[in-house]
């Protein structure tokens, strides 16, 4: 495509940050949470010019999101990550916290209702 409108209208001397979109944020390993007994934990890895201030994390039927935006003279950066909890997440426990360049996402699982057994009632006749 640059070499479609270099053809049409010359080489254009814009500086490097002109059209900049960055990835500042990812995943660590695949997408999916590690997951064990009694949490969810989701693991992103933020790039060194992460401005904390702009990243957010939220929640809104059931679905996580982690967003950042930033705008700034030269460059325009954002990444959004939305995942659907699972029917055990207990939303009044989720826990984001960064640390160095990593930001985590713990949300605890709510307790297995216990196996109920068939308890059978007696019936008492009347005469």
């Amino acid at each position: 495509m640059s070499k479609t409108i270099n053809t049409l209208f010359g080489p254009l001397s814009l500086p490097d940050s002109f059209f900049t979109y960055r990835k500042n944020i990812s995943t660590v390993g695949n997408e999916e949470p590690e997951v064990s007994d009694d949490k969810y934990v989701f693991k992103f890895h933020l790039g060194g010019d992460v401005d904390l201030d702009c990243l957010k994390v939220s929640l809104k039927d059931n679905m996580l999101k982690v967003s950042y935006e930033k705008d700034s003279e030269n460059s325009y950066t954002s990444y959004s990550s939305t995942r659907s909890l699972p029917e055990d997440a207990n939303l009044e426990t989720i826990k984001a916290e960064s640390e160095g360049d990593q930001l985590t996402i713990t949300v605890e699982r709510k307790a297995k209702p216990e196996e109920t057994k068939t308890r059978v009632i007696p019936i008492t006749f009347e005469d």
